[in-house]
C-alpha cells in the first residue's frame, strides 16, 4: 500500500495540535486546582524576599544614584 507524504504531515500536523490541546488543558486544570488554596510557606517567604530586595534596591539607587562611575576594570594577569 502506497502512503502519500501529504497524509503522513497532516497526521503529524493533528497529533502535534493534540498534544498542545492537552498540554494546555493540564494546565488550566493545574491553575484551577490551585486557586482555591492558600499560597504556602515558601509561596509567602519568597514574596517578602522579592519585596524586601526591591525595597532595597530602591535604597541603594537613592542613596548612589542609578549610574556607578567605577574604574575601568583589569584583567586577572595584568594586576602586579
Amino acid at each position: 500500500m502506497y502512503v502519500d507524504e501529504r497524509a503522513i504531515a497532516l497526521v503529524a500536523e493533528h497529533r502535534y495540535d493534540l498534544r498542545k490541546l492537552a498540554e494546555g488543558e493540564r494546565l488550566a486544570a493545574l491553575v484551577r486546582a490551585g486557586a482555591d488554596s492558600r499560597p504556602t510557606f515558601h509561596c509567602r517567604a519568597l514574596a517578602w524576599l522579592g519585596r524586601a530586595m526591591i525595597h532595597w534596591g530602591q535604597d541603594l539607587i537613592e542613596h548612589y544614584g542609578t549610574v556607578a562611575s567605577t574604574q575601568p576594570l583589569r584583567p586577572a594577569g595584568s594586576i602586579r
